[in-house]
Order: structure tokens, then C-alpha cells, then sequence
């Protein structure tokens, strides 16, 4: 087979894929419990079938345009065979666990990203958008960073705003050096809420 690579991680599990230009992943059923991508290659299947029941009874002209990634297989823990071939691929010490092999879906380029924000939103939502996006990806897909209340927290809130006040320090956007500490603050105030409930 071939080595893989972690390439993400949040509380459904981990993903895989074998480099960079890859157009397909393996997302392993090792996160948080109650997690189901059994669940998820059904309710994929159901969208997939749905969409060419839409299409073969739809008496419109218009095509409809809707692109969905391609959920290959379905892999259960218990399936020797596959695990067999395909254990080795991952780091040593892990265990065959429920997969989901599917397409790979590639992310926008990060300026891509912010063109569609500058050019689709609200001049005055922009920055709060933007920090807002970053905020719950740090909290929900980065499990590995420091969170506010814990050892390294301030280690790493003091370095992420250093490190962004050089990069930015020439910037005449006031919109654009107000991120970093509405960033900050916000995985602050996020957190607190979290630990509140």
C-alpha cells in the first residue's frame, strides 16, 4: 500500500491521505463518542440517491449543477481482510476502527477565501466574519493547541500576538491589525462559555 499522513483531526476523528496532491482521504472513527461515520457514508449514500432521483424526474431544462464528493467505501474495524493489506499504512500503534474512504475535498486558497468574504459581506462584518471563522476552527478542529486556563495558554497568546504584530506592523487596515486580538479574545470568551456549561 503506501504511508499515510495525518492531514486533520477534530471530534468525529482523524483524516489521512497519502500526500498533499491525493484526491481521496481515509477519515478514521477515533474521536469523541457517539461519532458515527457508519452513519455518515448511509446519509451520503441517501443525498447521492436522491440527487438522481431529482434528476431523472425533474421536467425542467436546467440542469441542476450540485457537486458532491464521492464516498467510495465504507471499511468496518472488523473487516480482516482490508486491514490486513492496509494497517501498515498508518503510524505503528494504531488499531483497525471503523473508515470512511472518500474524495478528498480540496480547500480554497486561503486568499480565495478572503476575496469571496471582502467582496460578499458587510464592510463592517468583515472583521468580526473573519475572526469568527477562525475562532471556531482553532476550538473545534485544532484539539492539540493550548486552551485559555490551561499551562501554555499565555506562552502561546503572547507569540501568536507578537508573531502577528511583525507581520502585520506595516499594515495600514485597521480592519486587518484589529484580527490577532479579536482572535485571542474571542477563543478567551469561547472558552469561558464552554467551561460555563
Amino acid at each position: 500500500m503506501f504511508e499515510l499522513r495525518r492531514i486533520g483531526a477534530g471530534c468525529c476523528g482523524t483524516v489521512w491521505a497519502p500526500t498533499q496532491r491525493d484526491r481521496f482521504v481515509f477519515k478514521r472513527e477515533d474521536g469523541g463518542p457517539g461519532r458515527s461515520l457508519s452513519n455518515d457514508f448511509e446519509m451520503h449514500q441517501r443525498v447521492l440517491e436522491s440527487l438522481h432521483q431529482f434528476a431523472r424526474s425533474s421536467a425542467t431544462d436546467l440542469s441542476l449543477c450540485i457537486q458532491v464528493p464521492q464516498c467510495y467505501r465504507f471499511i468496518e474495524a472488523g473487516d480482516q481482510e482490508w486491514w490486513d493489506k492496509n494497517l501498515t499504512s498508518f503510524p505503528r500503534g494504531y488499531s483497525p476502527c471503523n473508515v470512511l474512504h472518500s474524495e478528498r475535498i480540496m480547500p480554497l486558497p486561503r486568499n480565495i477565501r478572503e476575496l469571496l468574504i471582502d467582496k460578499y459581506c458587510p464592510t463592517l462584518l468583515i472583521p468580526e466574519i473573519k475572526a469568527s471563522q477562525a475562532i471556531t476552527a482553532f476550538l473545534r478542529n485544532d484539539p492539540f493547541y493550548p486552551r485559555p486556563g490551561q499551562l501554555l495558554w499565555k506562552r502561546f497568546r503572547d507569540q501568536y500576538l507578537q508573531t502577528s504584530s511583525n507581520i502585520i506592523s506595516s499594515d495600514r487596515d485597521e480592519q486587518r491589525t484589529s484580527l490577532p486580538k479579536m482572535f485571542i479574545r474571542g477563543v478567551e470568551e469561547a472558552q469561558q462559555k464552554r467551561n460555563e456549561r
